[in-house]
């Protein structure tokens, strides 16, 4: 089970992954938090619940339905939004020399 809150509105709902395949979603977006998390502790990643799927090798099965968590951004755990840096800050590496 994954909770999750609504950014606007504060809700709380929780995600049961009762699936393998949504299991694998969660724990896909899991393991990015965690990357984010260590290298940006104060920050919560702002993610929209979406569908995808695939095409089951077995026929009769057809079209599997699988959650995407797309991560649409982050914001600072007092609800702030984190700005990203510009392109043009991202790629200016001034050598000191």
């Amino acid at each position: 089970m994954l909770p999750l809150q609504n950014v606007e509105t504060a809700e709380i709902v929780v995600f049961s992954a009762l699936t393998p395949t949504s299991r694998n979603a969660v724990n896909r977006l899991l393991r990015h938090y965690q990357r984010v998390k260590r290298a940006h502790p104060d920050q919560l990643l702002v993610v929209h619940l979406r569908t995808s799927g695939f095409t089951h090798k077995l026929k009769q099965v057809g079209w599997v339905p699988v959650p995407a968590f797309h991560v649409t951004g982050r914001i600072k755990q007092d609800g702030t939004p984190v700005t990203a840096p510009s392109l043009a800050d991202d790629l200016d590496d001034r050598i000191p020399f």
